[in-house]
């Protein structure tokens, strides 16, 4: 629920902070007195964009911030988490800040947000209804889905939802299969060559650094057994080698470490130098004795890198292994276009049986419809007939698309099927006998369609979860009778939302949990406009004003009692 509005600069209003009931609100003023501001207001935070003329006089921001309380369970928290937003508590905080220039920043939680993301949550917190701006009903895109949630019908729309994207996942992939069906034997003689090519140079047994590294030796032939042969003369052939001083120095060392202990460990030192000499001069003499010369091997060698070098660069792979998973993904299409037609026989099978699933599940929406809306034309208008709108008809109208290349079908009849199903819906209305009923938004008055709009909302109460509705001038073109009628079926309402009613009928006003009134101070250097909470006696006086006009007396006052006792809301004493 909506705990409490705080504006700062907003238009009109300087600074003010309204705190809300969990049932009723009421807002009244004068005409003219800034109602709709407040209004306003909550549309910014039900995603409204912000404009320059909203900031007041030469300030340089406005601020609007909404303080929602919402339950443990509810879905809005999941939306927080999954954006990742902080937590406050039970608390959700959303707060707008529009800047002189029009642009805006929106906060949740005192995390910046979108314009995208604000109105992800305020789908599911707010529902505004006013005068034709902001008025659902005429919008005939969304009576389809005011009658599937009469007819409780949100999880076969949902099973319907997910069966028709699976169908049309299924159908692209068909068609992407007959495309490449079309195009399948180019693309095979080109993936045939390809793998040949990679056949033919063995990458699957190819090991380039191993065959680099034995061209190096080769190509370097010459100057290795040159060098090794410098080796083994040093450490044996030279006429002093070094084998024969390191023999000299291991004798000495021996000696002085006999005579001083502290040669030992040089001595060692040295005698592990001496093996590991013996161990490379071994080493190169057997590397030596095997050193042979094959040009035939050299020129294999410069050949195979090079064509293992063409082939990386050539198919733009950075190493053999790349090569051989190009190899392997070649060899999977090629597989892939040998099958296609079992591909294809099957997903048009498999195609098959998912028109017949949604065949199945259309006819379910469409008879559910179909008896949901024969109830709800009962329901309102004997909701309508209570409203003093007796001779007034509403029905709603259920409307198909024929087409005969359609796979869907509905009483033997091919039709066009949409993610919602086989048809949608149009709200008809006429307000006198003998008129045929034309479509809602075309022909219905404001008072009518706040009418037909209020009995929508009672019918569908227990089942519509948005917390709060805020209903601006929902009684235009009501008075009398009906407007204590209307009272009634608000404060009913109240029961399973919260409700922010703008009035301007003493009737209705006399069934607020809470009321706040709208009025302008002025002085000769400006206008403000400013909010107030009445209390009892306040609403009295209230309520007198709206009975009679500017003249308040005691009959007036005596009649604002005797509407709060009827509606049930005494004052105190």
């Amino acid at each position: 629920m909506l705990t409490s509005l705080y504006l700062k600069n907003y238009i009109l209003i300087k600074e003010a902070e309204v705190p809300f009931h969990p049932g009723l609100n009421i807002v009244t003023g004068e005409s003219g007195a800034g109602k709709s501001i407040l209004v306003g207001a909550l549309a910014q935070i039900a995603g409204a964009r912000g404009s320059s003329d909203m900031v007041r006089g030469d300030e340089r921001k406005a601020v609007i911030e909404a303080h929602f309380t919402l339950e443990q369970q509810h879905p809005l928290w999941l939306l927080l988490d999954q954006n990742d937003l902080e937590r406050n508590g039970d608390l959700l905080i959303i707060r707008k800040e529009i800047n002189a220039s029009g642009n805006s920043r929106i906060f949740i939680n005192d995390t910046p947000v979108s314009l995208q993301i604000l109105n992800s949550f305020s789908r599911q917190m707010i529902d505004l209804h006013g005068q034709h701006q902001h008025q659902k009903l005429l919008h005939p895109e969304n009576h389809l889905g005011y009658l599937d949630l009469f007819a409780a019908n949100g999880e076969l729309r949902g099973q319907f939802k997910e069966a028709y994207d699976n169908y049309l996942h299924l159908a692209a992939e068909l068609k992407r299969l007959h495309a490449e069906k079309e195009t399948a034997r180019q693309t095979e003689e080109l993936y045939r060559f390809q793998i040949a090519e990679l056949q033919q140079h063995q990458i699957d047994d190819a090991d380039p650094e191993a065959l680099r590294e034995e061209l190096r030796r080769l190509q370097n032939y010459e100057k290795i057994h040159q060098s090794a042969g410098t080796v083994l003369n040093l450490l044996y052939e030279n006429e002093i080698s070094l084998s024969e001083m390191l023999k000299e120095l291991l004798d000495q060392l021996r000696f002085l470490g006999s005579v001083d202990r502290e040669f030992e460990a040089y001595r060692e030192n040295v005698e592990q130098g001496q093996a590991l000499i013996e161990d490379a001069g071994q080493f190169t003499e057997r590397y030596l004795s095997g050193l042979e010369f094959d040009p035939q091997r050299a020129e294999y060698l410069r050949q195979r890198v090079s064509d293992l070098d063409f082939l990386l660069k050539k198919y733009q792979k950075d190493d053999i292994e790349a090569l051989r998973a190009f190899k392997e993904e070649l060899s999977e299409k090629l597989d892939a276009i040998a099958n296609v037609d079992q591909f294809i026989t099957r997903a048009e099978k498999e195609l098959k049986s998912r028109i017949e699933t949604l065949n199945t599940l259309g006819k379910q929406l469409s008879h559910s419809r179909a008896e949901a809306a024969q109830k709800l034309h009962e329901r309102i208008h004997a909701y309508l007939r209570d409203m003093a709108m007796p001779e007034s008809c509403f029905h709603c109208d259920l409307i198909t698309t024929p087409n005969p290349t359609s796979p869907f079908r509905l009483e033997n009849e091919t039709l066009e099927l949409s993610e919602t199903g086989f048809e949608t819906a149009r709200f008809m209305f006429t307000a006198n006998p003998g008129e045929a009923a034309r479509p809602l938004h075309k022909i219905a008055s404001g008072g009518e369609l706040s009418r037909i709009m209020l009995a929508i909302k009672s019918i569908l109460a227990a089942r519509d979860k948005t917390p709060l509705l805020v209903f601006d001038e929902i009684d235009s073109g009501i008075s009398g009778k009906t407007a204590q009628i209307t009272g009634k079926k608000i404060e009913e309402l109240a029961g399973y939302h919260q409700l922010i009613c703008v009035t301007h009928l003493p009737q209705i006003a006399a069934f607020a949990d809470r009321h706040i009134r709208v009025y302008k101070s002025s002085t000769a250097q400006s206008t403000e406009v400013r909010v107030d909470v009445l209390d009892n006696e306040a609403r009295i006086e209230e309520l007198a004003g709206l009975l009679g006009g500017e003249e308040v007396g005691s009959q007036s006052r005596a009649n604002a009692r005797e509407l709060l006792a009827r509606s049930g809301k005494f004052p105190s004493a």
